[in-house]
């Protein structure tokens, strides 16, 4: 509270106010003289007293009026303990998504972007919780967070590693939109499961060809505490021109 608000709240007295001056003795005040009354005896005027109280309501209300004014002005404010945002923890959430789309066919760019991808993934900190998922024209998730969950944390980075040597490039195309959004989504749900949130970071591993689709990014408004870090396979032709023999 404030300190001039004990100050305030004793106009709240006043509602004491209606109630004494509706009980006031009241004397009749002016005198007129009338030349009938000169051959009476001169008696003393009568002094009336309300013994009782009339219009409760309306005496109430006006009450209540009073209180309330000395209430506003008064502005009684108490401390509340303050809760300190929560703070992000150390541990990390982080999303490794592989392009395993046509243009990682060209030559050195698939054998680059596993070198980039592993070497990355055993640098990355003990406390951090690593998920997988790969795309091209469609997203999949190769281990989730709520499957690594359940598991130890050593057992969780041979589960990556193992799903991750399995992947090979195919004949899709390169729906980066649709798997930058969907991964997004997949570190926002495990985000909501935690005590404490954590940092949150997509390793995007692809060769970034001009023609991908990003389409589904323009709807989607993106988390301003997640960032991606592109790994970016590098081919030994520039070219996505290639030669093969159909046979007849």
């Amino acid at each position: 509270m404030t300190p001039l608000a004990p100050l305030y709240l004793l106009g709240a007295l006043a509602v004491v106010g209606p109630i004494l001056f509706h009980l006031w003795r009241r004397t009749p005040r002016g005198r007129r003289e009338f030349s009938t009354l000169m051959f009476l005896t001169q008696s003393p005027p009568r002094v009336t007293s309300r013994s009782r109280i009339e219009h409760w309501l309306l005496l109430l209300l006006r009450g209540a009026v009073i209180c309330l004014l000395a209430l506003a002005f008064a502005r009684p404010l108490w401390r509340a303990p303050i809760t300190e945002p929560e703070q992000a923890s150390d541990e990390e959430l982080i999303a490794v998504l592989v392009d395993t789309s046509a243009s990682l066919r060209r030559d050195g760019a698939w054998p680059d972007l596993m070198r980039q991808v592993n070497e990355h993934v055993s640098k990355l900190p003990a406390k951090a919780t690593v998920g997988l998922f790969r795309f091209d024209d469609r997203w999949s998730a190769l281990a989730d967070f709520s499957e690594l969950k359940s598991l130890e944390p050593a057992a969780r980075g041979e589960v990556v590693r193992a799903r991750l040597n399995e992947l090979k490039p195919n004949w899709g195309g390169t729906n980066l939109g649709e798997a930058l959004v969907r991964t997004a989504s997949a570190l926002q749900e495990a985000q909501t499961d935690r005590a404490l949130p954590a940092k949150l970071r997509i390793l995007l591993a692809s060769d970034l060809p001009a023609g991908a689709n990003l389409d589904a990014l323009r709807g989607f408004e993106w988390p301003g505490d997640l960032r991606v870090e592109p790994l970016v396979a590098r081919a030994t032709s520039p070219s996505n021109a290639g030669l093969q023999l159909i046979e007849r």
